[in-house]
């Protein structure tokens, strides 16, 4: 999160920004509905970072607004995920699947404690949270409880983001970099942690 502050700090007096803003705010609803598809668009393709798009959330919308939207847009771009990897993509999903991040997570299928801990792999800061879906549909979980878990773990993340956003427009850039520092401190203790679990019940197992 913190290398995102330079980019952050200049965010008001970027010309792409203003038009962007401009144009989302023009259409309405329509706008509304536009900004959702991105977020949509950004958990399908996980390789794209999505803690910008929350805080241009919180920067347009504000806070609590931001949050709605980027939750509807991240529900709605996991149901998608989840259900393109459980019905379609198998076969597809073979090298990803046999890739070094999936790899050390496939221990999960045997665990008896899987839904805790897909809980605590989406509420920790850092973790590659729309990457891991495209893991979910294999491990012993039904799909409504896995949408309804990872929705609340989400919450601190998404709205940590957007509050960020709102502050930032608020006129308190150094509130707001206060708390891209928290978080990226957050995050980066959340990524040792990540990693620390994994191993250990891997190990354990």
């Amino acid at each position: 999160m913190y290398k995102y502050i330079p980019i952050i700090q200049k965010i008001n007096y970027n010309d792409l920004f203003k038009n962007f803003s401009e144009y989302i705010k023009s259409k309405g609803i329509f706008g509304t509905l536009i900004f959702i598809l991105i977020i949509i668009i950004q958990v399908v393709i996980s390789i794209i970072p999505g803690e910008p798009i929350e805080i241009l959330a919180g920067v347009l919308y504000g806070s609590i607004y931001g949050y709605i939207i980027c939750s509807i847009g991240i529900t709605i771009g996991t149901i998608i995920v989840y259900n393109l990897v459980k019905h379609f993509g198998h076969n597809i999903l073979k090298k990803i699947y046999n890739h070094p991040k999936f790899l050390k997570l496939k221990f999960l299928k045997k665990q008896k404690s899987v839904t805790t801990i897909v809980f605590l792999l989406f509420l920790i800061p850092g973790t590659p949270k729309d990457t891991l879906i495209y893991f979910i549909p294999i491990l012993p979980i039904s799909p409504i409880k896995f949408f309804i878990i990872s929705y609340i773990a989400r919450i601190p993340s998404i709205l940590s983001s957007t509050f960020a956003g709102s502050t930032l427009v608020g006129g308190n850039p150094s509130v707001a970099i206060f708390i891209f520092l928290f978080i990226g401190i957050s995050s980066l203790i959340g990524i040792m942690s990540y990693e620390t679990i994994v191993k250990k019940i891997k190990d354990r197992k």
